[in-house]
């Protein structure tokens, strides 16, 4: 089993209102990891992951979700979005500035 992580950052707007902020930003790296029984090409994954972001960079989150998204629900959509691929997600990291991380790891069933 072969596990291939690639990652990207992004900014993004959010409110997180219901946590008790206002609109700011955020640079976030965001990372998919993802296992396979056969090699893959590490640079279509990192496209794959590309395309499941371009249209949320430099963007108000709440644009894309509905609501008052927060990082959790961005990480939900990516999972989504490359997960309909036919990909297995081992985990979908969001990196804040300092240190801080949320991490996605979907409940595989086999």
């Amino acid at each position: 089993m072969w596990e291939y992580c690639v990652s990207r950052w992004i900014s993004i707007a959010l409110r997180a209102s219901r946590l008790g902020y206002n609109m700011h930003g955020h640079d976030i790296e965001v990372e998919l990891c993802i296992v396979s029984d056969e090699v893959v090409d590490v640079e279509w994954v990192a496209r794959v992951l590309e395309g499941a972001l371009e249209d949320l960079d430099y963007k108000p989150l709440h644009e894309a979700l509905p609501g008052d998204p927060l990082i959790e629900d961005l990480l939900e959509l990516v999972y989504k979005r490359v997960s309909t691929g036919g990909l297995t997600v081992q985990s979908l990291s969001a990196r804040l500035p300092r240190g801080r991380v949320i991490r996605l790891r979907p409940q595989h069933r086999g």
